[in-house]
């Protein structure tokens, strides 16, 4: 971590959201900075950049496989240079905005401002992205709801930026860029390590389903599955159409198999048209991705006995000859699921896993009490696995706010990295 390094002197402002700077910096208004530049394009033939908050402003080809935007359809977008920054209006507040690295075209809804004045663009794109800039964006935001605030040129123009001297400026880029790029890649190796641990569970679950906790299945007797669960088993309702039920679009089921039973719906109201599920049942995703992903739940904790959900469900309904636990560390596994991509059938992002591949999926199928063992192995091993994968996760977030600490602590000045930088350059 870096040291809080205050400046020698400090002086007062009146902007009443920055109390004070380092006393040789200035503060200029946005107007002094930038003009605007409405230049539009009269043949659409420049190349489309899209502006995102995690990419910046990028080639839009560089996003997205689609086939090309028509180039007559891109007449009157915006023309942007290297250098101009770019700003969603609409999502100025939530820091969406960028200097831009190249020249091309850009929505005619965004605003693109061109610096006139000599000033470090690496500066100024961490300034804008800190908490401060994005709160007094946001304040002089205006519109009814957060979807329809838009941040407009005049109210733009009137917030004040930091100007340190120039070379001052570069030399805190300099060192953000240096500690940026070592903070990001400790987060991106500890993702790496998540993603490992990820790993370790699915290849936990396939070794123990097909193999057991000792390597011995002889015993096991080899069945389909539709000879130890009914496969999308017809409605039983004993319920009248006022009554709520617990319904599952598929954004409520995770990879985990963790279900959010928070969404109610009458029983008239889904009755025809859904999936319909029991508590008890096993659920998974029939369709590309959220198959090969490994969408699927376990309901035994669903809050109501009866429930309904998105119809790219499969239902698994188990006999007394399995336990749904470990019917759904089945579906769950690599094993089910490597097997069940090459069955898929539809078109490119629409293929579906089809009711016969479940059913005549055939794997052995231990004594119930060895599921049970290997169901509690599972989980135990999991839950070691869950747990270092939290403490991961925090740490990244720490990363993260030390990150978003330090960019403001070096562009408003808390703290003065000009030894730091000569540290580094020698």
């Amino acid at each position: 971590m870096t040291e809080s390094i205050p400046y020698e002197a400090y002086k007062t402002t009146r902007v009443s959201w920055l109390p004070r700077i380092p006393e040789h910096w200035a503060l200029r208004k946005n107007k002094y900075i930038f003009s605007e530049i409405n230049e539009r394009s009269e043949t659409g033939n420049e190349e489309l950049l899209a502006l995102s908050k995690y990419y910046g402003l990028i080639p839009r080809s560089e996003l997205s496989t689609e086939k090309e935007v028509l180039a007559n359809s891109l007449i009157g977008y915006k023309i942007c240079d290297k250098r101009d920054m770019v700003l969603n209006k609409l999502q100025a507040w939530n820091g969406i905005l960028d200097i831009s690295k190249y020249n091309g075209l850009v929505s005619p809804d965004y605003s693109v401002y061109r610096i006139k004045i000599d000033i470090s663009v690496r500066f100024l794109f961490y300034l804008f992205r800190t908490r401060l800039y994005i709160s007094e964006f946001r304040r002089n935001s205006s519109g009814v709801g957060e979807g329809f605030f838009r941040l407009y040129s005049p109210e733009f123009f009137n917030i004040s930026s930091i100007v340190p001297p120039l070379s001052e400026q570069r030399s805190i880029a300099d060192f953000l860029d240096h500690k940026t790029a070592r903070i990001d890649n400790a987060v991106s190796k500890k993702k790496q390590l998540i993603a490992l641990l990820h790993e370790q569970k699915e290849a936990l679950i396939n070794r123990v389903i097909t193999k057991g906790l000792e390597g011995k299945t002889d015993h096991w007797e080899r069945k389909k599955l539709k000879y130890v669960a009914a496969i999308n088993p017809s409605k039983r309702l004993e319920m009248s159409d006022d009554d709520e039920v617990v319904f599952l679009p598929m954004e409520k089921v995770s990879v985990d198999g963790i279900v959010d039973c928070s969404l109610r719906r009458k029983v008239a109201e889904v009755k025809s048209g859904f999936t319909y599920f029991r508590k008890g049942d096993v659920i998974l995703a029939k369709i590309t991705p959220c198959f090969e992903n490994g969408k699927g739940a376990n309901l035994s904790e669903l809050e109501t006995l009866n429930g309904f959900g998105s119809t790219e469900f499969h239902v698994l309904r188990h006999t007394k000859s399995v336990i749904p636990e470990y019917l759904y560390s089945i579906i769950h596994s690599e094993h089910f699921k490597s097997q069940g991509e090459n069955f898929m059938i539809g078109s490119a992002g629409q293929k579906r896993v089809p009711t016969s591949f479940v059913a005549n999926f055939s794997i052995g199928i231990p004594p119930l009490t060895e599921q049970a063992e290997i169901v509690a192995h599972i989980e135990t091993e999991n839950q070691k696995i869950d747990t270092t994968v939290s403490r991961i996760e925090q740490e990244i977030e720490l990363l993260k706010e030390y990150r978003t600490t330090l960019i403001a602590s070096a562009v408003t000045g808390k703290i003065n990295v000009l030894e730091k930088v000569y540290a580094l350059q020698n």
